[in-house]
């Protein structure tokens, strides 16, 4: 089961109540009085387990004092505010959901093509000092850049006749995972704003992106989690899922999936974020994850993002093209320290016949 879905099954209440067992040795040299925290405190106990407050409370607890004089504690866990909300939130947003009525098939003198606008690894919440990586970055800059991306696949895309367009997230939208600051696995990073502010103003960036590029045509958004904040990214589909629960007009993969796959004429085109897989396996993934769509499709292509920068890593792997797509996000200090500052900031549309495959990119660089 994926880290994600555990997660959402503690507030959908589908798991178990979490409870931890310690054992606290009784020491006479400690001088209790001046301890800011008691050994033999709950907080004392919470500190040692590094439990997030953020994500649970205490919802009772006991403890006795051995023979040996140790304290034994067991405590008893409820789910956190921030996780216990979340369900009746998006309960919310699916009762204000806007309902708008399928628009009428678009009609084309020429061949109409999908529009997949993908523009990875945009780090909401990062943190850049220009003193010290050679540029700023943060909340502000970050809207800003994408905006102006944004702007200008709409105005170049209004030349084409498009069907479709395809939308993928995720991919590291979101620097940090949670209230402390770190990414999934636990690694601090340089951020300028709260967490709560930086996923709001990402779900409003989504939000607002969709509704302009739905007045072009129909909007497939797929979710691709990323390894900086997998589980806000995961909500953030959740939330859109919600909005658009009424909309015959935007369509929301968020399956809590390593991989996602879209099928459109000849063409299947893939997704992973590629943090924690072999790039050159993919092809075969692919063949094997969804072989009847292998199978009818001739034009094949697995898109990764993670690695900031634009790389065909072969022509063609078993009748696939693996591609790196690049970032639009600011040098942070990690990467300016370690050389990674001379890459092309960038994002790319790709342009899609449903029987000649790839037919074009429109770049937008910084």
């Amino acid at each position: 089961m994926s880290k994600e879905l555990e997660d959402l099954k503690y507030f959908l209440g589908e798991k178990e109540t979490p409870v931890i067992k310690l054992a606290i040795p009784f020491d006479e040299d400690i001088d209790k009085d001046n301890l800011s925290i008691p050994p033999n405190s709950l907080d004392s106990v919470l500190n040692q387990c590094n439990i997030n407050s953020n994500k649970w409370d205490v919802k009772d607890f006991d403890v006795k004092q051995s023979s040996r004089g140790e304290y034994l504690w067991t405590v008893h866990f409820k789910e956190g505010k921030t996780l216990n909300d979340l369900k009746s939130i998006i309960d919310d947003i699916k009762k204000i959901s806007p309902s708008f009525p399928k628009r009428e098939s678009l009609k084309f003198e020429e061949e109409p093509i999908l529009a997949e606008i993908n523009c990875a690894d945009l780090h909401i919440g990062k943190l850049c000092w220009k003193d010290e990586t050679g540029n700023n970055y943060d909340i502000k800059t970050a809207v800003k850049i994408f905006n102006e991306a944004i702007d200008y696949k709409i105005n170049q895309l209004k030349k084409y006749p498009v069907e479709r367009i395809l939308f993928p997230i995720g991919n590291d939208f979101y620097q940090v995972d949670n209230y402390e600051n770190t990414t999934t696995a636990g690694t601090r990073q340089d951020v300028d704003s709260r967490y709560v502010k930086m996923f709001r103003e990402g779900s409003k960036l989504i939000i607002e992106t969709i509704k302009r590029l739905e007045e072009i045509a129909p909007v497939d958004v797929v979710v691709v989690c990323g390894n900086h904040a997998r589980l806000s990214e995961f909500l953030l589909g959740e939330v859109l899922a919600a909005y658009y629960l009424n909309n015959e007009n935007v369509s929301i993969d968020n399956d809590p999936t390593a991989r996602k796959y879209y099928k459109y004429g000849k063409n299947l085109i893939g997704y992973a974020h590629g943090d924690d897989i072999k790039l050159l396996d993919l092809p075969m993934i692919m063949a094997s994850e969804c072989p009847k769509d292998w199978g009818n499709t001739k034009y094949r292509y697995f898109k990764t993002g993670h690695f900031h920068h634009q790389k065909i890593i072969l022509n063609e792997v078993s009748g696939c093209i693996i591609e790196i797509v690049p970032s639009l996000s600011g040098i942070d200090s990690w990467h300016k320290r370690r050389g990674y500052s001379s890459n092309i900031r960038s994002a790319i549309t790709a342009l899609y016949d449903k029987n000649k495959g790839l037919v074009g990119k429109i770049y937008f660089n910084l």
